[in-house]
């Protein structure tokens, strides 16, 4: 099987706090590196509203998905 390439994403993460700290950040490029640091900076902003489970939990199923997609399981 091979690994779909991703040619171009483009990932815009903005929000705003309770106490007016807003935020509001683009992931782009044609590299995986921008696709971890958004889903990073998502994992972060959920870790912070007191959802750092969920993030855990998130990622684990990120990752089973990931390697049944790709045939792997490290």
């Amino acid at each position: 099987m091979t690994t779909p390439t991703i040619k171009r994403c483009s990932i815009v993460v903005a929000y705003e706090s309770g106490s007016g700290y807003m935020a509001n950040e683009t992931f782009a490029g044609d590299g995986h590196d921008q696709m971890l640091a958004a889903f990073r900076e998502l994992g972060r902003i959920l870790c912070i509203a007191g959802k750092g489970v969920e993030v855990i939990e998130t990622a684990a199923e990120v990752k089973s998905a990931v390697q049944r997609d790709v045939g792997r399981n490290d």
